[in-house]
Formats: structure tokens, sequence, C-alpha cells
């Protein structure tokens, strides 16, 4: 949290220095996956498609015709779903297969700060973004059904390991990885502009608790997405057409 109020107190001297300033809301539709699962000793279960929704604001610097940075911050749901039949002997006690379904749901406030590379017209550019994220992981939920009954947290995986009573508690608060994207902007007037983006994001850590890291074969679990983003945004300063001069003696 330190370092993101710093970098928003480090934007104002940036600007003095800077060409042209953008701001704006912006919002995604990501398909969202959990790397490596982590299934607490029991049967690796199969990925099923889960999508998430981010939202948020960006702000941009650019210093010059081609290069800036970015900072944004956004409200991601990260997680994935899983089906499978699959026997559970140790949470009932019978060596029976059972049709699991399992969802894990972890919402994080992410703060991206990115590089920017623009090239384009005045009336469209390619944008390419790529930095550092850190998030901050809010509220968790861990659901089960089992043959289409909905199963108290208490009993998969909670009684698995009874200091975490609370599905929070089998994650890490923080996730650092790399973020970036590709797409354009597309301006209406001079000042204002869309822009439609694909995203990404590969999460570097290992999200889950260390206490539930002991099963055999055990990888580390990281978040990723893969999503559409589009954005609206006004842009300051610099906004005059590009005027091209002949050279002397040409």
């Amino acid at each position: 949290m330190r370092l993101i109020i710093v970098l928003l107190l480090l934007c104002p001297f940036a600007l003095l220095k800077s060409q042209t300033l953008t701001l704006g809301p912006k919002i995604a539709y990501q398909s969202v996956w959990l790397l490596n699962q982590n299934n607490y000793g029991m049967s690796e279960m199969d990925y099923s498609v889960k999508a998430g929704l981010a939202y948020g604001a960006a702000i941009s610097v650019d210093y010059g015709e081609h290069w800036g940075v970015q900072l944004e911050y956004q409200r991601a749901h990260m997680g994935q779903n899983y089906e499978d039949n699959i026997g559970i002997p140790q949470i009932f006690g019978v060596n029976t297969v059972f049709e699991v379904r399992k969802e894990v749901d972890l919402l994080y406030s992410q703060v991206p700060l990115m590089v920017r590379y623009r090239n384009g017209s005045d009336k469209a550019v390619f944008l390419g973004l790529l930095g550092p994220q850190v998030g901050f992981r809010g509220a968790t939920t861990i659901s089960y059904q089992v043959d289409g009954v909905d199963i108290p947290f208490q009993l998969i995986p909670g009684s698995l390991y009874p200091g975490l009573d609370q599905p929070e508690l089998f994650y890490q608060t923080l996730d650092f990885g790399l973020a970036g994207g590709a797409g354009g902007e597309f301006y209406i007037g001079r000042n204002f502009f869309i822009r439609a983006m694909s995203r990404f994001y590969l999460g570097l850590t290992d999200v889950n608790d260390e206490a539930t890291r002991g099963a055999p074969e055990y990888q580390g679990t990281r978040n990723f997405s893969l999503g559409l983003e589009s954005a609206l945004g006004v842009r300051f300063g610099e906004t005059q057409q590009r005027t091209w001069t002949r050279r002397p003696g040409r």
C-alpha cells in the first residue's frame, strides 16, 4: 500500500516534464485460471472454464511520441472452477466415487505499473503495455457440490486443516506477477479516445497458504487471466496535429 501512495504522489512531478497525460475508466472480461491446482491431497480435478470481471481506472504519462508509463487500479475476480468424478474416502469414510464440483473465487485489488509504447496516426494508435503488478486479495469463496448437494466448507477442505477455519486463510494476501496487453486507442477529436485491448496477467508467486503445501508432488499455484478490455479516456497536454517538414536540400 505504501508503494501505491508513493507512486501516486510522484505522478504530479512526472507531469512537469511530460508531454501528455491520459485518464479514464476501464472494464475487462477475462478467462481466469489457477495454474497448478492445490486439491489438498485429494484426487486432482479437471479444470472448467471460469470468467471474471475486472473494472477500474488508468492514468498514463507519455514522454515524447512513443514511450510512457501507465498506472492502473482495478478490482478483479480471479479463481477457478473444477469438476470431476473422484473418490473422497478421507471425508465420508467410504470408498465411493462422487461427482464433485468445486469453485474458487478470489477478489483482488490489483495495481499494475506498466511501460507504454504507442505508434500511429492522430486518429488511431497501436498501444502495447508491459510491467509488474501487485494484487491484494480480499473476499474469498471456496465452495463444493457433491452429487449436486452443497457441502459446507467445514467438511471440504476445512476438516483437513483445523487451524484454517475461513476460506481466505487458504490463500496468501499478496500476489505478484507480470501484466500487459496490446491493442489500440481510437480518437474522437483531439482529446477523447476509446481504447480496445487484449490483456493478460501471469502470477509469479504461489498464492496458497504455506500450511496447505504439504501434499505429495506439490506445485505452487499461480493466478492467470486472459481477456478483452475496453476503456474511455481524455488526453491532456500536447494534442496538436503532427506536421511534417521537408529537410533543407530535399
